[in-house]
């Protein structure tokens, strides 16, 4: 590798003082920062305002010394990235606006009484930039002098990507003004209506936002945390989370994929399209130092109060420019894998059989009139003639989770592990269960929840145990459900039930609220972070997997790569904004190959003729979540989403499925994806590492692929 070249720059420290009035910015003048004369940019290469302070083999980083602006070099293609729109001489913006185009960074603060956020940044605001040389690049001090907050900003390249660096130690503070976020380079290659291209969406498995340039004053962009919000929502949700921390944009021929790579855990992501705001297409991430909360002040009134406390950490953001065929949501993908893979050190899935997966819905509990009345859904007797079934029909390589099997059924006595339900056939019915699923190969694995716990439960305690938010009050669904502090959950319950449950002989448990919640604990007692909390919930998946041999997770947050064998109910749609036009398989573009995942239930779709092919393009494994007695005997209990469920209703169509997809999707799991691409109009083609090629059809009409005909609706597999 080319060693980085960086320019010399003045000995000790260059400072310009940037004055903002309201009537636009007047940067005081500075003087020159001083560059290697063989390293000078060309001059068709870069404004002249523009100093270059650093080269690699292919980018070149340059910086504007009279606003903080910086400019980034692909010289691959010659595409210039810069960190604000440039020639905005006769803009007919507001002056507010044009400003606003031209700042190095968006900061969010509050004042002594933490009650109002307030935005401003390095124009609007009377701030001095200090520059420092470092090895790559360049560190820029900002001191705001009106609030008295200072931080720094270390911008360095390398031969494949920029990186911004906001180091913890930088951060100083006036007791009466509190940063609340900080958004670096919020217009990093920001593109007009004249462009062409899109920007990424990491919302679900994936959304597009394509330019335009004839476009609607959008409300509202897409601000969404990554991993999902601070606060929990106990009821089922059709909004799609943020599961891995990337952003990205697309201009003409060439592209640049955006990584959180050090303070995810406390990040949001921005997209904002033109006509929100601005005409102008841009993404970028905001840090989160401090958190809001409602506060109650009776008789259902609150108040929004900001946290006093402080999230440490250093917070980091790399964008890694993209050109030629990689230029596109595809070579993101790639490029996103290829840090989890030799960076985090995400290991490829293990070349094991891939299965359908059946789920199978055992008991609940509803209320009756004195005492809970019991609910046996699915016997342990008819789970095996289930299983049974399915082998006479073909089905040969399934995998069988079971839900609500213990006493008092479906989250009956969470996160205790009190045993089989004697209703549904108790230990003897069970140990015969799993005995002949081992003598068919067939996996069988049980639901844990070691987060959940329910109010009245001496075996914990309300104050000290259950996770609490910013207002201090504990995480409840207002009817008897509690969540716990995962260090606890491991201590009192998992830690133990891990081991216990194994004397039912299950090939492993299937974890709920691991791979999908990510809180922090606000009790002053045992207080965590949104990152300690996801690392304390990884140890029960840890423990589980190294008891077991392999754990399965509920989710799709991409900090479980490397802590699961499977994940169910990932994405394979996005939450349709209305700026987004496209869903693509983003997500699974990123992780096919190093984990194996299920994702919509089979008998839970809402159109099933196209949630079908969607599977099928993205590659998800198929699973089916049934019950033996109708699913109409689940009302007025706190299941009720099943509406279809019935076994004799769907074995064959199980079957059917199983059948179809077998070497479209089962066959490839541990296959990286390596393209996804439109063909015509409702015709896609999914490629995978082997060669495997899967074209699904959308249409009404058939469609001739190279080498096949793919029909009506239907699909063809091709090697």
């Amino acid at each position: 590798m080319p060693l980085l070249h960086t320019c010399r720059l003045l000995v000790g420290c260059l400072t310009a003082l940037l004055v903002a009035s309201a009537g636009g910015a007047s940067p005081i003048a500075a003087r020159p920062m001083p560059v290697q004369e063989a390293s000078v940019l060309p001059q068709a290469a870069t404004p002249a305002d523009f100093a270059l302070v650093a080269e690699s083999a292919n980018l070149r980083l340059a910086v504007n010394q009279k606003n903080a602006q910086f400019l980034v070099v692909d010289k691959r293609s010659g595409k210039q990235w810069f960190s604000n729109p440039q020639n905005l001489q006769g803009s007919k913006l507001p002056p507010t606006l044009q400003q606003q185009l031209q700042a190095a960074f968006s900061l969010n603060f509050t004042d002594r009484q933490r009650q109002v956020i307030k935005l401003t940044n390095n124009i609007w605001e009377k701030t001095t930039a200090q520059y420092t040389p470092v090895d790559g690049g360049v560190r820029v001090d900002y001191h705001i002098l009106n609030q008295n907050i200072s931080f720094a900003l270390i911008y360095r390249i390398t031969d494949s990507y920029l990186e911004v660096t906001l180091p913890d130690d930088s951060i100083k503070e006036e007791a009466d003004f509190h940063i609340v976020s900080i958004s670096p380079m919020p217009f990093f290659g920001a593109a007009g209506d004249e462009e062409q291209g899109y920007l990424l969406l990491p919302d679900g498995s994936g959304a597009l936002a394509r330019f335009k340039k004839v476009h609607p004053e959008y409300l509202q962009g897409y601000n969404k945390p990554v991993y999902g919000p601070d606060t929990y929502s106990f009821e089922p949700t059709t909004d799609q989370p943020v599961a891995m921390p990337v952003f990205g944009m697309v201009v003409g021929a060439d592209a640049y994929v955006g990584v959180v790579t050090k303070g995810e855990y406390d990040a949001s992501i921005s997209v904002s399209p033109s006509g929100y705001i601005l005409n102008y297409n841009r993404t970028a991430p905001e840090f989160i130092y401090r958190r809001t909360a409602l506060l109650p002040r009776g008789r259902g009134k609150s108040v929004q109060k900001i946290d006093a406390a402080y999230i440490p950490g250093v917070r980091q953001v790399r964008y890694i420019p993209l050109t030629g065929p990689e230029a596109s949501y595809v070579g993101m993908a790639r490029a996103y894998r290829d840090y989890l893979v030799h960076e985090v050190g995400v290991q490829p899935a293990a070349a094991v059989d891939s299965r359908l997966n059946l789920r199978l819905f055992m008991a609940i509990e509803r209320k009756g009139l004195f005492f809970p009345d019991f609910v046996p859904m699915t016997t342990f007797a008819q789970a095996e003639e289930i299983l049974r079934g399915l082998r006479q029909r073909g089905v040969t390589q399934f995998d069988v989770t079971l839900e609500g099997w213990e006493q008092h059924g479906y989250a009956g006595e969470y996160p205790h592990g009190i045993g089989p339900a004697g209703q549904l056939g108790g230990t003897s019915n069970l140990d015969q269960l799993t005995r002949y699923a081992r003598q068919n190969d067939i996996p069988v694995y049980v639901l844990k929840d070691y987060l959940a716990i329910f109010k009245g439960d001496r075996s914990f305690s309300t104050r000290s145990d259950v996770l609490r938010g910013s207002n201090q009050l504990p995480i409840y669904d207002g009817r008897r459900t509690l969540l716990l502090n995962p260090v606890t959950a491991f201590q009192k319950f998992a830690g133990n039930d891990i081991n216990q449950t194994a004397a039912y002989q299950p090939a492993g448990l299937e974890l709920q609220r691991i791979a999908d919640t990510i809180l922090y604990d606000g009790n002053r007692g045992h207080a965590l972070t949104r990152e300690q909390f996801v690392q304390a919930n990884l140890g029960i998946a840890d423990d589980a997997r190294k008891r077991y041999g392999q754990v399965r997770l509920q989710g799709s947050n991409v900090y479980a790569l490397g802590h699961a064998d499977v994940l169910t109910g990932v994405p394979v749609d996005s939450s349709r904004f209305p700026f987004s036009n496209d869903s693509v398989p983003f997500y699974e573009l990123v992780v096919h190959g190093l984990v194996s995942y299920t994702g919509l239930l089979g008998n839970a779709r809402s159109d099933p003729r196209v949630d079908f092919l969607r599977a099928v393009e993205y590659g998800t494994l198929p699973s089916f979540e049934l019950t033996y007695r109708n699913s109409t005997d689940l009302r007025r209990t706190v299941y009720n989403q099943l509406y279809s469920a019935a076994y004799t209703d769907w074995v064959d169509a199980v079957a059917q499925e199983y059948q179809d997809v077998r070497l479209a999707t089962i066959a490839t799991q541990t296959q990286q994806m390596t393209n996804h691409e439109e063909l015509a109009s409702g015709v896609f083609r999914t490629t995978y590492a082997d060669g495997t090629r899967v074209v699904v059809n959308y249409n009404a009409t058939p469609y001739q692929a190279t080498g096949a005909m793919v029909a009506a609706y239907g699909f063809a597999v091709m090697h």
